[in-house]
């Protein structure tokens, strides 16, 4: 999405800059996504494997852009750990959620909806709020 939404920035400004941002979010989502299917739910055949290895690239370059405790990382923990949850990778998820989670809390307060959402999904585990 972030390419994407760089693409959108650039085709305000400078229309010729914005076909590349395009073309490599397609190309990524492409190699993740079934054709047809973006909606929040993975549909069948969504490589999750894959998913996982382009989530821990992301989280790379917005930790050495943003630092360890932005928004932006949390995000992409967030999403990572949702996709170990779903590959039953419990112990690679539960330090995402709860890294994410500390985020946020942090940044948004413990009543704000992202806080929410991923408190929701340490619930789903039945792990408990604060890390152990």
């Amino acid at each position: 999405m972030t390419l994407n939404n760089l693409g959108l920035v650039y085709s305000k400004s400078t229309p010729a800059a914005a076909l590349p941002s395009h073309n490599t979010a397609a190309r990524l989502l492409t190699g993740v996504w079934p054709p047809r299917a973006r909606s929040a739910r993975a549909p069948p055949g969504f490589q999750h494997a894959k998913a996982t290895e382009l989530y821990k690239k992301a989280i790379a370059i917005r930790e050495s852009i943003f630092g360890p405790d932005h928004p932006d990382v949390a995000l992409f923990l967030f999403n990572l750990g949702v996709c170990y949850g779903k590959m039953n990778r419990l112990d690679l998820a539960k330090p995402c959620l709860y890294r994410a989670l500390k985020i946020r809390k942090r940044v948004y307060g413990p009543h704000h909806q992202s806080t929410h959402v991923v408190r929701s999904w340490v619930q789903y585990f039945n792990w408990p709020e604060e890390e152990e």
